[in-house]
């Protein structure tokens, strides 16, 4: 992979980097040291580097082993901090306390699906990849991509339902 090539690499894709792994490591880690990993190996890899359109898919598989790697080397339960922002501004201060609320209820039910399935769940919602696309990524068949994004909604839709909250 030449200079250019792993330039437009970076500029494309660390911020998408960045923010999966933030999801995946619900503030359990620092998820810009661990983008800074993903593209180091992918300089690393060389002539072997991944072309074209599977060069994202390469990076979040990267990252996602990687974040799945650092939960467990830390020996944490799945948690993830609310970073889900606000899209429409409030201008009832109530409504704003509220939505805040609702959105750290969302974060923490998020946290506490299994990797796989929070993994899912955010290249689908947050990325915007489609259930092939998920696959490549994670290295897994479309049939487990469905079951896994249908288990953490069905997962998030209980908990939800029973106003669970830690």
């Amino acid at each position: 992979m030449n200079d250019d090539t792993f330039d437009a690499a970076y500029a494309t894709f660390h911020p998408q980097i960045v923010r999966f792994l933030r999801g995946m490591l619900a503030g359990r880690g620092d998820a810009a040291d661990l983008a800074q990993e993903v593209f180091l190996r992918l300089h690393a890899s060389g002539d072997a580097a991944p072309e074209g359109e599977r060069v994202r898919f390469w990076l979040f598989r990267v990252a996602r082993n990687l974040a799945v790697n650092e939960l467990r080397r830390n020996s944490i339960r799945e948690r993830l901090r609310a970073f889900i922002r606000p899209f429409i501004a409030a201008d009832d201060p109530h409504a704003r306390i509220e939505r805040d609320e609702q959105q750290r209820r969302i974060a923490r039910e998020v946290a506490r699906l299994k990797p796989d399935h929070r993994a899912a769940l955010l290249l689908c919602e947050w990325e915007e990849m489609s259930y092939d696309q998920i696959a490549a990524t994670l290295d897994v068949s479309v049939a487990k991509v469905k079951s896994d994004i249908f288990r953490a909604r069905q997962a998030l839709r209980a908990a939800l339902a029973e106003g669970r909250s830690a």
